[in-house]
């Protein structure tokens, strides 16, 4: 919850789930896809962050907009998992650029207005991944992924001035680190 807050606030945030195969880093952090007690921690940062950003629309002049894009990185290959049209599976390139940063070039982002449309871009994404078996694992992700969240927070000042704060919330599974 504290990490939902910095976010809102404009610090960038990101939670990684590393371990060895099979130790359950994807279920984790996605979990069944039940709406109880045992979903994941990506589900529960979702609802957590949307109520947040309502309750802060509602209390303060703050107006939030959130973006999400997920990527995965299989076999030093960068794949677009919410680009249905085959394009991303050919790989992005990482770019740099002065005022944005490091940023995938030409990867699908989708405005989100609640959890729910989050978790709906989720599943879209976690559809797409690559999966196989190993020795230790009959269906194991068999690569890095990293749902990211971009969030604009946007506050009006007294005399007209305006803040805008702008961070980056990543949730990243990392493939199994047997070796």
């Amino acid at each position: 919850k504290p990490l939902c807050e910095h976010s809102i606030a404009g610090y960038n945030t990101t939670i990684f789930a590393y371990g060895q195969t099979g130790a359950g880093k994807t279920y984790t952090m996605h979990g069944p896809h039940a709406a109880d007690e045992s979903r994941g921690l990506v589900p529960r940062v979702m609802e957590h962050l949307f109520a947040l950003q309502a309750r802060e629309e509602r209390c303060s002049s703050l107006r939030c907009h959130c973006v999400a894009s997920y990527l995965e990185i299989y076999n030093e290959t960068v794949i677009d998992l919410l680009d249905n049209s085959g394009v991303g599976a050919a790989g992005l390139r990482l770019r740099e650029d002065v005022v944005r940063g490091i940023f995938v070039d030409n990867i699908t982002e989708e405005v989100l207005h609640s959890s729910a449309d989050a978790l709906r871009v989720l599943a879209t994404g976690t559809a797409n991944r690559q999966v196989g078996s190993t020795a230790m694992n009959r269906e194991s992700s068999r690569s890095h992924s990293v749902f990211t969240l971009s969030i604009r927070a946007e506050r009006e000042g007294e005399g007209g001035l305006r803040s805008v704060r702008h961070c980056a919330f990543n949730l990243v599974d990392l493939a199994g680190s047997e070796r």
